[in-house]
């Protein structure tokens, strides 16, 4: 699990290839260039607006909120992928020790599996089985899953079926011990979201309750702000609360992030 998570450092091609693979995973019909050509006129939108049509030149900065929420929905998107894959991957695994049982080999258990599987497993595991049709092993395409799916439960399949190949035994069996894992794992992790549901829910208030005011105040009373931007002063407070609030949101995040 390890090995899927560790940060490594990339080339651009591959930051590239990996922003293509994130948006195939968030299932957005859209490429990598497109996406970045797209979020660049967004920028440049919002920076014309504030700092010529507006004459709000400070403002400026919060088309840097552009690429950020940009980033933000993909990623979402794509984690939400992600944790229905691990929700489902129990009662798929479930499925795969029954056909085992009933005498399949891996490969067709797991080619059965996948033809019950919902979204978005039934992708994934057929896009394996097909690859241990044209040859790959099937612990190495059990593997690029875990990795597309950041998934170390997946990881651990994998590994059995390669212990199924070398050694024989009773892989159902080590199925139903590592179903038993997985459900324990989800069980923890679903009462980690909990208690910290109202970390969560607080750091969100805390950071939308300054823009809301100002959004208020700015409607209510137009030329409230007007001083802020007249001065080298304002202005460089202005730009400071912004940066503090980003950091405020991200410090927030980062602690209400726990991993079981």
């Amino acid at each position: 699990m390890e090995t899927i998570r560790r940060n490594e450092k990339r080339k651009p091609s591959d930051r590239w290839q990996n922003l293509a693979q994130t948006l195939e995973l968030a299932e957005l019909n859209i490429s990598p260039a497109a996406l970045t050509l797209l979020t660049l006129l967004g920028t440049f939108a919002v920076a014309f607006y504030f700092g010529v049509l507006a004459d709000r030149a400070p403002l400026m900065i919060l088309a840097l909120l552009v690429p950020l929420g940009v980033r933000m929905f993909v990623l979402s998107r794509r984690n939400k992928i992600r944790r229905d894959f691990e929700e489902q991957l129990p009662d798929n695994l479930q499925v795969l020790a029954s056909a085992l049982r009933a005498g399949y080999s891996f490969s067709a258990a797991m080619a059965s599996m996948a033809e019950d599987a919902p979204e978005p497993s039934r992708s994934e595991f057929r896009r394996a089985s097909n690859d241990e049709q044209l040859g790959t092993d099937i612990s190495e395409s059990l593997e690029t899953v875990a990795k597309r799916m950041a998934s170390g439960e997946t990881e651990y399949v994998g590994i059995v079926a390669r212990m199924q190949r070398e050694a024989g035994g009773n892989t159902a069996e080590v199925l139903d011990q590592v179903i038993e894992t997985i459900r324990a794992r989800q069980q923890i992790r679903r009462m980690v979201r909990v208690l910290t549901s109202q970390g969560r829910m607080g750091g969100a208030i805390i950071s939308l309750m300054p823009v809301v005011a100002v959004v208020g105040m700015s409607v209510q009373n137009p030329g409230y702000f007007d001083p802020m931007f007249q001065s080298a002063t304002g202005v460089l407070l202005i730009i400071a609360g912004v940066l503090m609030l980003l950091a405020g949101w991200f410090v927030i995040r980062k602690i209400v992030d726990v991993e079981p």
